[in-house]
């Protein structure tokens, strides 16, 4: 039976380790090992360390971006992460990431094939969000806000709140979401 493959994507600081962490317990709860690769341009070695003990195997890719220069590492380390039973193969992808491009490649490559086609999961934090929309059409957005909506829309989408906001604020973040991503109804969670 493949090893399903999970991409988390989502911009700096948007909460993938946070997701990670949370998710870990509740997969071993399951007794599905998770298996943690994570792409990080300094602090790779940092958010591994946190997750040790609570994932099965953990593999930090550093440097730079797993769809460019870091690409073979993080094919290396999917082949290399081979299951017995069920598991799950958890890839955190850096904020900077190609998600598309890296999709299409983990769903070709010859590394990837004990794997299910990936499963993107986006983390969105909704402050920025709300950032985002005030600031779209502005020249001075910052650049990672500026990006958001060239992101495809991924297979599954999580609202990541930094911040308590009330039921009517999370409604129109909600909306707005899915509005921008033409997605069914995104989930929220609360950190």
């Amino acid at each position: 039976m493949p090893t399903p493959l999970v991409l988390i994507t989502g911009f700096l600081g948007a909460g993938k380790t946070s997701l990670v962490r949370h998710l870990l317990p509740l997969l071993s709860a399951r007794q599905v090992p998770g298996h943690v690769i994570i792409n990080d341009y300094g602090n790779a070695v940092f958010d591994a360390e946190t997750l040790q003990g609570l994932a099965a195997s953990v593999e930090e890719v550093s440097g730079s971006c797993v769809c460019c220069d870091s690409l073979d590492a993080l094919l290396l380390s999917i082949q290399q992460t081979q299951t017995q039973g069920p598991a799950v193969i958890l890839v955190e992808a850096n904020g900077t990431t190609d998600v598309p491009s890296l999709l299409e490649i983990l769903a070709m490559s010859r590394s990837t094939r004990h794997c299910t086609p990936p499963i993107q999961v986006a983390v969105v934090d909704a402050d920025n969000w709300q950032l985002f929309l005030a600031q779209k059409a502005s020249p001075m957005a910052p650049p990672s806000l500026m990006q958001l909506p060239r992101a495809k829309p991924p297979s599954s989408m999580l609202v990541f709140i930094g911040a308590a906001l009330d039921e009517d604020r999370l409604r129109d973040h909600l909306a707005q979401l899915t509005q921008n991503q033409r997605l069914g109804t995104p989930t929220a969670s609360g950190s």
